[in-house]
């Protein structure tokens, strides 16, 4: 595939028939139903930043970023169909009407993401479900087998291949130990709540992705769970955050980087004629050990969070005792104090 340099100068793309186009893209971060330009997530920011590189190295500049909450009003589609865009980078699997729209009116989109899509479109691809069943072979390796999920479920292929090789290995799945909550800090955050009030009999979690998983390690920590002592956190994605939280997550990496620069060389060369038919281009995936995971040890209480539910309770407990007992010899100290004055209530400081 050769993708030929234009003139930085030249600001318009002539097609066979004619017909010009800007040497402009669009991109839609289809997953994320914020009202931002750009959002807030991690990995759809870096993967559009390498996108946008790549496009600025062959003189072609990002044009307008739009996300899912722009699309439930029409606004939106006539604003993506006035601005003359030479391309379209889907980044994310959308929806069928959002794909139905761009298959009506643009000739040429690029998808990346970590799932295929059902359109004859260019698609650059990180696998989820071999990212998470890499996760999951590392844990079991390490000698879990109770392990949970917290992340998406819903037309979901990390909790499919999840639920695929848990049953596939006779490895005990129960929904009792999945926490359906959307991808997040927050959504990482409540489903690991969830999960240890569920009083999940688990060694080990996988989350959909980094920012779930961080989350789930702060809840997970207020509740007095050592990681990985007590518990394993995997994530998924290697988002350069995850090396700065503690522990440092162990997480499965897609190459955001690669997968941007391809996405935008390969949709340069289509607007350019240099391929007509679709193409699927598969990155792979690598696991990312750090220190969130640790080796499962049998007949102790460090992998038993039900142990550790009670643990917090006691610790509560024990906390409200001391505060009951301060007060009680505040209270005495008082009474003392008054015995010794003639006008204790009216004493100033």
């Amino acid at each position: 595939m050769h993708v030929t340099l234009r003139n930085p100068n030249c600001q318009k793309t002539v097609l066979d028939n004619g017909a010009t186009l800007d040497n402009t893209l669009s991109c839609i971060f289809a997953r994320i139903d914020d009202n931002n330009s750009k959002p807030s997530d991690e990995f759809f920011n870096s993967l559009a930043r390498s996108v946008e590189e790549e496009a600025l190295k062959e003189y072609y500049t990002m044009k307008s970023f739009l996300t899912s909450f722009n699309f439930n009003n029409e606004s939106a589609y006539n604003r993506l169909l006035n601005e003359n865009a030479g391309g379209i980078v889907v980044l994310g699997r959308c929806n069928k009407p959002t794909l139905k729209f761009l298959k009506d009116h643009f000739q040429y989109v690029a998808y990346s993401g970590l799932v295929e899509i059902q359109a004859n479109y260019d698609q650059i691809l990180c696998s989820g479900y071999e990212a998470c069943t890499k996760a999951l072979e590392y844990l079991n390796k390490l000698g879990h087998v109770k392990i949970g999920y917290i992340g998406e479920v819903l037309d979901e292929v990390r909790f499919d291949a999840y639920r695929h090789y848990m049953e596939g290995n006779d490895l005990p799945f129960s929904m009792e130990n999945v926490a359906n909550v959307t991808l997040g800090y927050n959504g990482g955050y409540e489903g690991m709540k969830k999960i240890i009030q569920n009083k999940a009999d688990i060694s080990a979690v996988i989350c959909a992705n980094d920012i779930t998983a961080i989350g789930a390690m702060k809840a997970a920590r207020e509740y007095g769970i050592k990681i990985p002592n007590t518990l394993s956190i995997i994530g998924i994605d290697d988002i350069e955050t995850s090396q700065y939280v503690t522990p440092m997550l162990t997480t499965v990496h897609i190459p955001i980087r690669e997968m941007g620069s391809v996405t935008a060389k390969v949709i340069i060369d289509r607007i350019q004629g240099g391929h007509t038919a679709p193409m699927k281009i598969f990155l792979p995936s690598k696991l990312v050990i750090r220190e969130s995971c640790a080796q499962y040890h049998k007949n102790t209480d460090v992998n038993n969070t039900e142990f550790f539910i009670h643990q917090f309770a006691a610790n509560n407990l024990k906390a409200s005792s001391i505060i009951r007992t301060a007060e009680v010899k505040a209270v005495f100290s008082y009474a003392e104090y008054s015995s010794q004055s003639k006008h204790p209530l009216s004493h100033t400081i």
